[in-house]
């Protein structure tokens, strides 16, 4: 914040509480100027991070999981026996509380996982 707009700040304040501050009161103008300027600079920032998001990171399954899957499943897909397109399957969905682990994770061709969808 400049001087100029300390400067109609302290007016507007004074304004507001019906009359002049004196010299001696210049402490009580700071510490109302630090709180206005904190209260501004939130009010600046942009709005993203005041707005909850449902858009979570997807977390990559880790190397060595995904290697043990595919040596399970002798890389192909577990329905169709397909070797196109593979893609790693969360046999119980994570958004229904499923994990990361070899227990819960296939190769499936994308069409079949396509069909899958998020079903258990």
């Amino acid at each position: 914040m400049n001087r100029a707009e300390r400067l109609m700040l302290i007016g507007a304040l004074a304004m507001i509480a019906g009359g002049y501050y004196k010299i001696n009161e210049l402490a009580a103008i700071g510490v109302i100027l630090f709180l206005l300027s904190i209260i501004w600079h939130l009010l600046s920032r942009p709005k993203k991070h005041l707005v909850a998001t449902t858009k979570r990171k997807r977390r990559r399954i880790p190397k060595h999981v995904q290697h043990e899957v595919w040596q399970r499943d002798q890389a192909c897909c577990v329905e169709c026996g397909s070797k196109e397109n593979l893609e790693f399957d969360h046999i119980i969905p994570l958004s229904k509380g499923g994990s990361d682990t070899v227990r819960n994770l296939q190769l499936l061709c994308e069409k079949c996982n396509r069909k899958k969808h998020a079903k258990i």
